[in-house]
This record gives C-alpha cells, structure tokens and sequence, in this order.
C-alpha cells in the first residue's frame, strides 16, 4: 500500500472523534486526467488499532475533515471520500504545482514527520 497509516493519538467529545496518524509514503504517485493526482488513503487498514492509552479507533462513518503536513516543504491535499477507503490524498511541490507522476520524491518517502488529522463523527 503506497501510504501507510501508524494511529499516534485518539481524542474524543460529544459529536466527533479525532485522530492523528503518522503517513508513510511509498510507491508512486499520479497524476488524474485533467491535471489532478493522488494517491488513495484508507482507514480501514487502522480500524481496530488501539493506542498506547487504551482508545481502540473504531469509525462508524466516513472521514469528515482532515488535513496532512510534513516539514520538507510539501503541501499536502486531502479530499475526504464516501467510504473509509477511497479518500484522496493530493501532494504539491508548492502551493500551484502539483507533483508530476512517478516516484514519491526522497522529500515525502523520506520525511518522518508527516502527521495527519482527521475528524471523524461519532453518529451514522
């Protein structure tokens, strides 16, 4: 699978549940026709995954919101899917240009600190 998922965190309130992941890249990226790329990025692969404080991360919806960052000057997209997996995850080599198809750069499959956020509801 080109992008690995390790949960590092659950928070919780009353409506939402909230996790943070650290993303592993791989493989290699696309670009869509019409200019748009990405790769696929599905929860199902941490569904079930506790953490070290005992939360157990167990969606009962698709992702609502998220958002990904790194620290080697990437900008990362995320588009939420209807499904826990088929969202999209867009990568750019600056805020206008997207990256072209082919291997990740040694930037992303090289960055250890990519974490992503996502907010998931706790109502079907």
């Amino acid at each position: 699978m080109p992008i690995a998922l390790k949960l590092l965190q659950i928070q919780e309130n009353d409506d939402s549940v909230t996790i943070y992941c650290g993303l592993t890249f791989s493989g290699n990226y696309t670009q869509f026709s019409g200019g748009v790329g990405g790769d696929t990025l599905d929860f199902t692969t941490i569904a079930g995954v506790g953490t070290a404080n005992g939360r157990i991360f167990a969606p009962v919806t698709a992702v609502l919101y998220g958002t990904i960052t790194g620290i080697n000057g990437y900008v990362f997209g995320f588009q939420p899917g209807n499904l826990l997996n088929n969202n999209i995850v867009t990568l750019w080599t600056t805020a206008t240009t997207q990256a072209s198809n082919g291997a990740y750069p040694a930037g992303v499959t090289g960055d250890l600190f990519i974490v992503g956020e996502f907010c998931f509801s706790k109502f079907f």
